[in-house]
C-alpha cells in the first residue's frame, strides 16, 4: 500500500451507515437517524407459543400448570356465585319478607289444610241480601262491601277453635272493573288482645292474593280495611272471597 494511499477503515469502529439513505449514524445508534431504518441485524420476533383454551381455562380455575393442585381466582368466583350469593339473597328475603319454612304441611293443589270459620260480622254494610258469612265460603258470586266514606272499616272473624293459620287468601274486589267499587289497598289483621296488627299490602287486581300471616292459636281476629286504590266518600269497598290456611 502507497504513502498516498487512505487506509480502510475499521468495521467495528467505523460510524454505521443507513444502507437506505446513506445516512451516516453515531455509532450507538440501532436505528437511522434519518429514515428510521436497521442498521444492525434487527431481532427476531418471539415466536407465540399457542396454548389450548381448556388449559387455559383449567389454569385460570385451579391457578396452578398442574390443573388441580390450587385454588385459584376463577374457583372463588364461582363458589361465590354459585353458593355465597343464593345463601345472601334467601338471608335477605327471610329478614325483609319475614319468610318462615312450613314443615310438617300436607300441600294440595297449591293449599295447605283449609279453615272455615263458623261467623263472620261486618261492622259497616254488605252486599244485597248476601250475610256476611257469605264472604268466606270461596264462592265469587259472593262478596262483603261496605261504602268507604274515607274511614276504615272492619270485618270480624270468628273460629270455634283456635287453628294455627300460617296464610290469608284475598279474591280483591270483583272480576269487572265497575267505577262505583274499590279494592282494598291496605289491610291489618287485629288479634283480639293484642296491641299491634299485621298489615297486608294489596295489589289492584281481582285475582286470588296469598300472604303469610302469624294469627297461631287465635279464635278471632279482624281484618280492618285501612287504605282503598280509588279513595272516594260514595266509592264501595269489595273482598270478593276470604281463604284461610293453617298448619295441619
Amino acid at each position: 500500500m502507497s504513502s498516498t494511499e487512505a487506509a480502510a477503515p475499521d468495521l467495528e469502529t467505523a460510524p454505521p451507515v443507513c444502507p437506505g439513505c446513506h445516512t451516516v449514524n453515531e455509532q450507538e445508534r440501532r436505528l437511522c437517524k434519518r429514515c428510521g431504518a436497521w442498521l444492525i441485524e434487527p431481532p427476531a420476533a418471539r415466536s407465540a407459543v399457542h396454548v389450548p383454551l381448556r388449559k387455559r381455562f383449567q389454569a385460570w380455575l385451579f391457578g396452578t400448570a398442574e390443573y388441580g393442585n390450587g385454588f385459584g381466582r376463577g374457583a372463588l368466583i364461582a363458589w361465590i356465585a354459585v353458593v355465597v350469593v343464593p345463601l345472601a339473597v334467601l338471608a335477605g328475603l327471610m329478614v325483609t319478607k319475614k319468610i318462615e319454612p312450613i314443615r310438617g304441611s300436607k300441600d294440595q293443589l297449591g293449599h295447605m289444610r283449609g279453615s272455615h270459620p263458623v261467623d263472620a260480622s261486618a261492622a259497616l254494610g254488605k252486599k244485597g241480601s248476601s250475610t256476611a258469612v257469605l264472604a268466606i265460603d270461596d264462592y265469587r258470586n259472593t262478596a262483603w262491601q261496605a261504602t268507604w266514606g274515607g274511614q276504615p272499616k272492619t270485618l270480624t272473624i270468628r273460629f270455634s277453635d283456635k287453628p294455627d293459620l300460617r296464610e290469608i287468601g284475598f279474591q280483591n274486589g270483583y272480576l269487572g272493573n265497575d267505577p262505583t267499587v274499590t279494592r282494598p289497598k291496605k289491610v291489618i289483621l287485629k288479634v283480639k288482645g293484642k296491641p299491634h296488627g299485621q298489615t297486608i299490602e294489596l295489589r289492584d287486581r281481582p285475582g286470588l292474593q296469598r300472604s303469610y300471616v302469624y294469627l297461631e292459636a287465635a279464635s278471632e281476629f279482624e281484618i280492618v280495611v285501612a287504605e282503598v286504590w280509588q279513595p272516594s266518600n260514595e266509592v264501595q269497598v269489595a273482598i270478593g272471597a276470604l281463604s284461610f290456611w293453617e298448619r295441619p
